[in-house]
């Protein structure tokens, strides 16, 4: 592969990884009950806020950008949040799957399959709001953002 797109694409998935780190990490960290937390997506929205506005007064967005990427991450919080029922039922069955005295490989294969599934809708519902998010701000404040996600996550330039 070309050297420059190598370097694109990485620029790319390093933006793609500060959003997603600052927008929507937190909802996977939640869904798993840190410190003995319920699942709370008031709460994931908070720490979404905040760290969406970390992000982009380090890059100079206007309150205008602040206020879309905002909303892109409350959106899919609501998005990811609908699935978070359906993943603790998978979980819950397979645990009683695992609990059985005889263990039913097809009955986990289709739980496999089930969370496979949700994990797919969660990771597109995830991209849909990454191209959103990155839509509301310019090309030089994406870079910005790869560069700081390079700093903070100690991959250097």
């Amino acid at each position: 592969m070309d050297p420059i797109r190598t370097r694109k694409l990485f620029k790319e998935l390093g933006l793609a990884a500060l959003l997603a780190t600052a927008v929507f990490g937190v909802a996977s960290i939640a869904s798993t009950r840190p410190w003995g937390r319920e699942h709370d997506p008031e709460r994931m929205r908070k720490h979404a806020d905040f760290a969406i506005e970390y992000a982009l007064r380090e890059v100079d967005a206007t309150p205008e950008q602040v206020a879309q990427v905002k909303a892109v991450a409350s959106d899919a919080i609501s998005s990811l949040d609908a699935l978070h029922a359906r993943h603790e039922a998978n979980r819950d069955a397979l645990v009683a799957a695992l609990a059985q005295p005889e263990i039913s490989r097809n009955e986990l294969q289709a739980i496999r399959a089930r969370e496979i599934a949700l994990a797919d809708e969660a990771s597109v519902a995830l991209v849909d709001a990454l191209v959103d998010a990155a839509a509301a701000l310019t090309p030089a404040q994406r870079a910005q953002l790869i560069e700081l996600a390079r700093e903070l996550h100690g991959h250097g330039g």
